[in-house]
């Protein structure tokens, strides 16, 4: 009995895919929470513009470098910090009081300290945060003049979004504003890339990565409505052919800018849905079914609610209806007499002589040039370097089974030519034949356990009922588990043909019945399986 490896996956790439941090230029409303342009209003108090650069610098690399370092890459959302901290520190440093020969003694000191740091990482990677760092700051200068008109914030007090009055500027700032549009129109457009990147790992952020992006796109399409009228504004007074067309301009870009920031909020809200603490929510079962049938990180029925976790279900209490018991198109019991095919098949009901039922199919196929081409072409999907390892065996005995069944040459499965080629009785090719007809490969429900006998299952939705021979499996799989085989008709009911089962924890009555229905393949099954263990493998 294997148990599935690959539930917890997600949560071990969680952070996969680095969302890019918005440090160019950012709308008005969003300029009082924006950390490179906090440093530099706490610093404009100060009347040394050179020292306002160096010393902000080193605030910033004070601030980022450890985050820098933790996640290897500069590419990734800042997170929210109090602007009084850049004061602080200001103050216990002593920057603004230091003499210049005592700062520049300071600067070099701290400087070393962050490139040794940073090297750490790699010889370039200190390059690529001292311009990161540099270009922060310069986004930061151009805010500050942007926002030069904004009333200090009275000491002590925190300045709130309706503080923030609008201050309409004259024609002569029409370079500055166009550049602050068009910054946050490229800035936007690379956050939707990022998101749209992040969608396609789901799982990859967190719940305060998301709301942060959600808070920051919903304020700025608030605060585009006051370049909207600083445009109309303009429009109105008297230009010059070259101010008009520029006006015109803009206004197109504002177009494009409330399109891309309304579509830019839809897809962090939509992320909401597919953040790490959603996929803790989830069962182990349920991340591990979910990742089998492809539906993993893919947006949910909205009518279905997260279970809060360690939350477990009676599978056999449910389900309000009873289920059907699924006809195996071999057994024609009355309810007084056994029929012939259960009366011939009877001493078979033992593990050795089931097994000796689906050994016999491969024992007559494995010499037979049309197995043998049909396996040697499907091995490669899954081995792709035709090399499998002493851990990969149970792998390929299911492939060697999906081979029997589902894959094909000129029409025919390796089934089909068995039942025309092997030398059969007639009650053996009423067994197999509907073996071809009846097998079903997917999700079940355990729902009864009767040891050393029977595993009584239920598809996902709890519909079809099926009686399962069976007697080591009793000893490991449990009841309320989710298992995935192939089923084969035997007797009055079914038997595992699959030799290994790949069993799964509890899942919700509604994920399941959410998941009732999707088919998967087999193979697909198989490469899925095999990825996740080359994956573990190479992480080591």
């Amino acid at each position: 009995m294997l148990t599935i490896p690959f539930t917890g996956v997600p949560i071990s790439v969680r952070r996969s895919t680095p969302v890019s941090c918005i440090t160019r230029l950012i709308p008005s409303g969003l300029l009082a929470y924006s950390p490179v342009f906090a440093i530099m209003q706490i610093m404009s108090q100060q009347h040394n513009s050179d020292r306002i650069r160096r010393a902000g610098k080193l605030i910033m690399l004070e601030w980022l470098v450890p985050l820098f370092v933790r996640k290897r890459t500069t590419d990734f959302l800042l997170p929210q910090i109090d602007p009084a901290w850049f004061t602080k520190l200001g103050i216990q440093w002593g920057v603004w009081r230091m003499s210049e020969p005592e700062f520049s003694e300071f600067e070099k000191k701290m400087l070393t300290v962050y490139t040794d740091t940073l090297a750490s990482v790699s010889p370039a990677f200190k390059n690529k945060v001292f311009a990161k760092v540099d270009d922060a700051l310069r986004m930061g200068a151009s805010l500050s003049m942007a926002a030069d008109t904004i009333p200090p914030r009275p000491t002590g007090e925190e300045i709130m979004p309706n503080q923030l009055t609008p201050q309409w500027q004259p024609i002569e700032k029409l370079p500055l504003i166009a550049s602050l549009i068009d910054g946050t129109l490229d800035t936007t457009s690379e956050q939707y890339e990022s998101l749209t990147e992040a969608k396609q790992q789901p799982y990859s952020l967190d719940d305060a990565l998301v709301n942060r992006a959600i808070k920051a796109f919903t304020n700025q399409k608030g605060d585009l409505l006051t370049y909207d009228e600083q445009l109309t504004r303009w429009k109105a007074q008297r230009l010059t052919p070259k101010q008009h067309a520029e006006v015109e301009r803009l206004n197109g870009q504002m177009k494009k800018l409330h399109k891309l920031t309304s579509a830019t909020l839809a897809l962090a809200e939509e992320l909401q849905e597919l953040t790490i603490e959603r996929l803790l929510e989830k069962d182990d079962a349920e991340v591990g079914l979910e990742y089998l049938l492809g539906t993993l990180g893919k947006p949910q029925n909205k009518s279905t609610t997260h279970k809060p976790s360690g939350v477990k279900h009676n599978p056999r209490t449910d389900s309000t209806k009873k289920p059907q018991t699924a006809t195996n198109g071999l057994c024609e019991c009355t309810s007084s007499t056994p029929c012939v095919n259960c009366r011939f098949y009877e001493s078979k009901n033992t593990p050795e002589g089931r097994k000796a039922l689906s050994t016999r199919i491969f024992n007559f196929l494995v010499s037979r040039p049309l197995y043998e081409h049909l396996v040697s072409q499907t091995l490669p999907t899954i081995f792709p370097n035709k090399i499998v390892y002493e851990d990969e065996k149970d792998l390929v005995a299911m492939l060697f089974e999906a081979v029997i069944f589902d894959v094909e040459s000129g029409g025919e499965t390796p089934l089909a030519y068995f039942l025309s080629h092997a030398p059969l009785d007639e009650k053996e090719q009423r067994l197999y034949k509907a073996w071809q007809t009846h097998n079903h490969y997917g999700f079940y429900l355990v729902q009864k356990i009767i040891p050393e006998k029977e595993i009584h299952l239920t598809d996902l939705a709890g519909k079809t009922a099926y009686k399962v021979y069976e007697t080591s499996g009793t000893r490991t799989v449990k009841e309320g588990t989710v298992v995935i085989a192939r089923l084969v008709p035997f007797l009055d009911g079914w038997m595992i043909y699959t030799e290994n089962i790949v069993s799964f924890g509890n899942a919700s009555p509604e994920f399941m019945a959410q998941s009732a229905g999707i088919p998967i393949p087999q193979l697909a099954f198989i490469l899925r399986y095999r990825q996740e263990q080359e994956r573990r493998h190479n992480m080591g």
